[in-house]
């Protein structure tokens, strides 16, 4: 008897929505479309966020900052400077590049310049210097780890830090950054509020259609 109750509960249920719909058409199929285009536009920059913060974190990977050595540091003299510099809280992770290893890189990446090749036959030996390239946990901290690095009781064997270069990139990204996730949740925010006050509306509508009943 119980589930009879409650199946002849459901049809009326399931029969007065019919009707409501019948009823209050053009409300009902307003209120859907409204809904169904909010929802479907939050979802569309949800995807948009999680795209941009994936393409922003490929970008942040090759942010970094370089430090190019006098052409008379010995090579165990930089590998000492590097496990320094890992010491560094602000550092994560600390790559050495040889004066080899930046020679082939830069015939590779000029493999079409043959001006720029024969220029460097021409020299003899190799005008390039070792380098270390320091990567930090957070893009906001590398000016810091700049100044560490200017600080440091190794900066005499240093030729040159290459970040005033980067820093416009690094600011650049960082300000992108907190544009594209204010932007994204001050719309999703704003089409939430919208649908909630279209859902409210509709049903105070709908009451008063009905308040004889």
């Amino acid at each position: 008897r119980f589930f009879k109750s409650m199946l002849n509960i459901i049809k009326r249920t399931l029969k007065e929505a019919f009707n409501n719909f019948l009823r209050n058409g053009w409300l009902t199929f307003a209120t859907s479309s409204v809904l169904m285009l909010s929802l479907y536009t939050i979802s569309i920059l949800l995807l948009i966020m999680l795209a941009s913060n994936i393409l922003i974190k490929n970008v942040q990977d090759k942010a970094n900052i370089s430090v190019y050595f006098k052409q008379d540091v010995a090579e165990e003299t930089i590998f000492n400077i590097q496990k320094e510099i890992e010491k560094n809280d602000l550092v994560q992770t600390v790559s050495y590049i040889s004066k080899e290893q930046a020679l082939e890189d830069f015939k590779k990446n000029n493999a079409n310049e043959e001006i720029i090749l024969k220029s460097i036959e021409q020299i003899g030996e190799n005008p390039l210097l070792s380098s270390l390239v320091v990567k930090a946990y957070d893009p906001n901290r590398y000016q810091a780890v700049y100044e560490y690095l200017n600080a440091a009781s190794f900066n005499s064997e240093i030729s040159r830090i290459n970040y005033v270069k980067n820093k416009n990139i690094i600011d650049t990204l960082n300000v992108l950054i907190s544009k594209i996730k204010k932007v994204g949740l001050g719309i999703i925010l704003l089409l939430t509020v919208i649908s909630i006050l279209i859902t409210f509306n509709s049903i105070r509508i709908t009451i008063y259609n009905r308040h004889e009943e």
